[in-house]
């Protein structure tokens, strides 16, 4: 595993190695990104999970299902690991990704903001 101290300052990836975010379009999605785990929540279906996070290269990432509270089959046992890829920084608070599921024929695209300090208080994240 690689850690975020051997990336360079430079990198405008390195920027979501770590912290929290909210998906933007769907701000009922908050996620908290530690070094080895992402933790996600839908505030909206009132489910949490927990996610293996591995970094593959400087933009590109794999995370895996390690638990959750949802119920269906879809999220719980087909999800296996998912690797994610950084498509673009916008001014290192925001950045745009793909995916790519072993179960769905499009690819899933969005937006990641990091919350800023000042906006944790207004967002409860697990």
């Amino acid at each position: 595993m690689m850690s975020s101290a051997q990336h360079a300052p430079s990198n405008p990836c390195h920027e979501f190695f770590k912290g929290k975010f909210i998906v933007e379009g769907k701000n009922h999605i908050k996620i908290r990104r530690t070094s080895h785990y992402q933790y996600e929540t839908d505030t909206g279906k009132k489910i949490r999970s927990k996610y293996k996070i591995k970094w593959m290269d400087d933009c590109t990432y794999t995370i895996t299902l390690v638990r959750t509270t949802a119920r269906d089959l879809i999220t719980r046992d087909k999800i296996g690991a998912v690797q994610p890829h950084i498509m673009g920084a916008i001014n290192g608070k925001r950045y745009t990704y793909t995916t790519k599921y072993s179960f769905m024929s499009s690819d899933n695209c969005g937006t990641l903001r990091r919350i800023e300090k000042k906006d944790e208080t207004l967002i409860k994240i697990i």
